[in-house]
């Protein structure tokens, strides 16, 4: 599988076998930078995000 660094963006080839079922950390060759690489079936927690309408109420009356 292709990989890619978080910092500078370059590119590596990973033995998928390397991954385990809590990712493994990885070092960059080019700039040192450490990452973790999740196994591509294993869907990455989405960021939390607030709701764009927490905090705003509805006043129903005329």
């Amino acid at each position: 599988m292709i990989i890619e660094c978080d910092s500078c963006s370059t590119k590596f080839r990973l033995d998928e076998s390397r991954i385990t079922g809590r990712g493994v950390k990885v070092r960059c060759t080019k700039c040192q930078s450490v990452f973790i690489v999740h196994a591509p079936d294993t869907p990455e927690v989405p960021s939390e995000t607030p709701d764009e309408t927490a905090g705003e109420t509805q006043n129903d009356t005329p």
